[in-house]
């Protein structure tokens, strides 16, 4: 049975940040995500989703986050946070969860 997953990404930082997801529903080149901008999207998968997404915060601050993970435990929406300082999963009680790009992926 297929199941969907919704993903919600924020740009939080005080600058445009360049980003790429490689959801099927969105156009799979650069964009920039202005200050305060999202971007919200959903997938739909047979088993989980493999959603993957690039951005980056600074020059010398880029790579790829996994937009879904079994262990992050996303009930609902996966909701992110792009800052100046990192990537931020937003837990269902709203706490920001820092997470590492994987860097210079590109």
């Amino acid at each position: 049975m297929a199941t969907s997953s919704k993903f919600n990404i924020t740009n939080d930082a005080s600058h445009d940040i360049p980003y790429m997801c490689n959801s099927p529903r969105l156009y799979q080149g650069l964009h920039a995500l202005r200050p305060k901008e999202s971007v919200a999207f959903e997938v739909v998968d047979i088993m989980f989703p493999l959603v993957w997404c690039y951005a980056q915060l600074n020059d010398t601050y880029h790579g790829v986050f996994w937009a879904f993970a079994t262990k992050l435990g996303c009930t609902d929406i996966c909701r992110w946070s792009l800052k100046d300082e990192g990537a931020f999963y937003l837990r269902e009680d709203g706490k920001p969860e820092e997470h590492r790009l994987f860097d210079n992926a590109f």
